[in-house]
């Protein structure tokens, strides 16, 4: 069983403490996120639509604020709770909800320009494209083909940001736990059919993967394979979070830019709310959203208080919100997102130039670490490649570092520049 006292450790990855103030020690964590550039950045970076000109939809930056108000409430009642159960002392439910919110707050932090279709670009140049020539080994290929965002984050908090090499931003081990989706190395994606949801992707690269141990071991998760470990508990109520508010607020971003009507999304959301949708037509789609949000959170908060014992266990592998009454709407609205918004022809297309974008950066980048094009095109990249007696491996992670930090719009902007489409004055 996974203990409690160990799942909320507040000591620090590399070290130090900083300088002690009114705030604990998860509210120090939840400072540091906010204000690194990493997490600035995310205010121009894709939600759901790619560079959009309505200043009102989502980027991952105010999603990720919501996020965490949301994963700050989840983790204060349901925090309530377990200190009452677990005899945790005064200041257990607090702790809680800001290692919840601090959590959640860093979620999308190693998500690329272009969101999803960022990832797969990266991942399609290194197995079918130029990158699949290099000669890595198979934890480095995998982490290569099957780039992902949770891990690219795991990577800018404890390597990247901050203290470089020195544990990173040196968060708490508690938050860091709470922040492992997918506690295990690439090579082992999907191939637990006993962690259908915690072992469906990988949350950190081989290069980190003595960092990953060290964090399982401070909060004292569970083994669950070689480089694999159960979720901490607190990661669930993160996903909750994060499956609560994109699936609402996605909608809501529907209808803002016309691809969902206002009706459309009162009938999705009436289940929710135990109404009828045309009793709700007096409602603006924003009170609508607040409203359901607020249920959603009590039920998943209700459903992780009932499957806690299971969590500490290790054997639960359900998401909270497949389990909560609402689990039939929510889902269906996540189906209506996906038809209108996810897969509408605008955003498609949009993807689809980030996706060249990214592909086309690639190329030119590792080209230069080839030798087959301009090698001064690497000193573009603010740390360099580092030393020389870095491999191949690590040096193309400080490549996909680079690529997978940009926005958007400066994406573009240098692949624009760099294909001579647009050239740059001096």
């Amino acid at each position: 069983m996974m203990d409690w006292q160990q799942l909320l450790c507040g000591e620090r990855l590399g070290g130090g403490s900083g300088r002690a103030d009114v705030r604990s020690p998860f509210e120090r964590d939840y400072g540091r996120i906010l204000f690194s550039n990493a997490f600035r950045r995310l205010g121009a970076k894709t939600q759901v639509f790619p560079v959009p000109d309505n200043d009102h939809v989502h980027t991952r930056l105010t999603h990720s604020l919501e996020v965490a108000d949301v994963g700050r409430t989840l983790g204060k009642l349901a925090g309530a709770v377990v200190a009452e159960r677990h005899d945790l002392g005064p200041h257990a439910s607090e702790d809680i909800a800001h290692v919840v919110a601090a959590a959640c707050l860093a979620h999308d932090l190693g998500n690329p320009p272009f969101g999803h279709a960022g990832e797969e670009a990266l991942g399609q140049f290194f197995e079918k494209g130029p990158g699949a020539s290099y000669q890595l080994s198979p934890r480095q290929r995998a982490d290569l083909e099957h780039f992902e965002g949770n891990a690219q984050g795991f990577r800018l908090l404890t390597r990247l940001a901050m203290n470089t090499d020195q544990g990173g931003m040196r968060l708490t081990l508690a938050t860091l736990g709470a922040f492992g989706k997918y506690p295990q190395t690439s090579e082992l994606r999907k191939r637990d059919p006993a962690r259908p949801v915690s072992g469906k992707k990988f949350g950190c690269f081989d290069a980190e993967a003595e960092l990953m141990a060290e964090v399982a071991a401070g909060c004292g998760l569970l083994p669950a394979g070689p480089s694999a470990w159960c979720r901490h508990p607190l990661a669930w109520l993160m996903e909750a979070a994060d499956d609560i508010c994109y699936s609402v607020l996605d909608l809501e971003d529907g209808c803002l830019v016309g691809l969902i009507s206002a009706d459309e999304a009162r009938v999705a959301l009436a289940p929710i709310l135990d109404r009828r949708a045309e009793d709700l037509a007096p409602y603006a789609i924003s009170a609508l959203r607040a409203q359901a949000i607020s249920v959603l959170v009590e039920q998943a908060v209700a459903a992780f208080c009932e499957v806690e014992p299971a969590l500490l266990a290790g054997t639960h592998e359900v998401s909270l919100c497949d389990m909560i009454p609402a689990a039939k709407p929510l889902a269906a609205i996540y189906d209506l997102n996906m038809a209108r918004c996810y897969r509408a022809p605008v955003v498609l297309g949009l993807e689809q130039a980030g996706y060249n974008v990214i592909g086309g950066l690639l190329e030119q980048f590792c080209a230069s670490l080839d030798g087959t094009r301009n090698p001064r095109l690497l000193q573009m990249i603010p740390d360099g490649l580092g030393t020389k007696d870095q491999d191949l491996y690590q040096r193309l992670l400080v490549i996909t570092d680079f690529i997978s930090g940009m926005t958007d719009r400066y994406a573009v902007r240098l692949y624009r520049n760099l294909t001579g489409i647009e050239l740059q004055s001096v």
